[in-house]
Parts: structure tokens; C-alpha cells; sequence
């Protein structure tokens, strides 16, 4: 091996390292957004009735407590059961995607060029391992890109699930407070 082609060969060397530092360089890491959980209170249950007919104390208990399991029966929702089973847990705020993005990119940018400047002619060792970092990196990139797409899917599901059974549990309990409010105005009393 001649001066020369030592001299192209560590050329070509120094020049993958500079672009794979530049490709290094350009990268950046997301971080999760900073956004607190937002949990939605649980639902409103509470239904107020003042007795129209000057109904005793224990006859609106007792009002009450019928028109408490009529409701029950009617909506399939249950107050004295509301629990942390049945309060949705919070959606997820973030969905990473591992490994972070821009690995791909750097990864498959620098092995890129290596492999150029290693099968490129010994005269053109610099050229060889620019062509195989843009290409690297842009498999790289579409490799990222693809992995992102796919965090986002998985967020923005997660996301829609947690709303249906948010949803669904405020829509009974609305149907609890209507039969309570309707069974409560059945027997004599002003509903608020």
C-alpha cells in the first residue's frame, strides 16, 4: 500500500467520523410534555328534594332510600358503590418511543458510512462514506419516523378508551340523578 492510498483511506476515515459527529450534532431527544394529569372529578350524584306536602322526617328517609334503589334499578349505576374500580384511572400524558428518536438515524447514518467509504474506491474512500451517511441516515430517519407514528397510535387509543369509560360512567350517573329526581317529584317533593 503506497503513501497515497493511505493518505485517501485515512481521509476518507476522518471524513465518516465528521459526518457522523454532524449527524450526532443534529439529533435531538424529545422530552414528555409537561402537562399535569388532569383528572375529572367524579360524578355529581347528589340530587336535592324539599318535601311539598309536609311529608315527617322519617317518611322523607324513607322516600329517599326507595326512591335511592328504584334509581339504582333503573340506571344500573350505584353511588354507594362508586369506587376507584369504577373511576377511570387517568390517560397516559406521554408514549416514548424506544429506543428515543433519532437512534435510528445516527445509528444507521455512521454504519452508513463506514460501509461507503469501505467499498468506495480507495480514491474516493470521502465520497463513499458521504453517500452511505445520507443514505444511512435516511433509512434511519423513515425508521424513526415509523417508530413515532407508532407511539402516537398507541397514545391517542389509549387516550379514546379512557374517554368511552369516562363517558359511560358520567352518562349513568345522569340517568341515576334523572329516576332519583323523577321518583322523588313522584312522592311529593320540589326537585332542584
Amino acid at each position: 500500500m503506497n503513501s497515497r492510498s493511505l493518505r485517501i483511506k485515512v481521509f476518507g476515515f476522518f471524513t465518516s467520523v465528521a459526518a457522523a459527529l454532524l449527524v450526532v450534532g443534529c439529533t435531538t431527544t424529545q422530552s414528555p410534555p409537561s402537562q399535569a394529569i388532569q383528572t375529572q372529578p367524579p360524578p355529581r350524584v347528589d340530587v336535592a328534594a324539599y318535601p311539598r306536602n309536609g311529608q315527617s322526617d322519617y317518611q322523607q328517609r324513607r322516600d329517599r332510600y326507595e326512591c335511592y334503589n328504584w334509581a339504582v334499578a333503573q340506571s344500573g349505576f350505584d353511588p354507594g358503590r362508586l369506587n376507584t374500580r369504577q373511576v377511570p384511572a387517568p390517560p397516559p400524558v406521554h408514549v416514548e418511543p424506544n429506543p428515543p428518536a433519532g437512534t435510528d438515524t445516527v445509528a444507521l447514518g455512521v454504519t452508513g458510512a463506514l460501509i461507503g467509504a469501505t467499498v468506495a474506491n480507495p480514491r474516493n474512500a470521502g465520497g463513499g462514506a458521504i453517500v452511505g451517511l445520507l443514505l444511512g441516515s435516511l433509512f434511519g430517519a423513515a425508521s424513526d419516523s415509523a417508530r413515532a407514528a407508532s407511539a402516537q397510535h398507541i397514545e391517542e387509543a389509549a387516550n379514546m378508551r379512557y374517554d368511552a369509560r369516562q363517558h359511560q360512567l358520567y352518562e349513568r350517573a345522569d340517568r341515576y340523578r334523572r329516576a332519583m329526581a323523577a321518583c322523588l317529584e313522584g312522592r311529593g317533593y320540589t326537585v332542584r
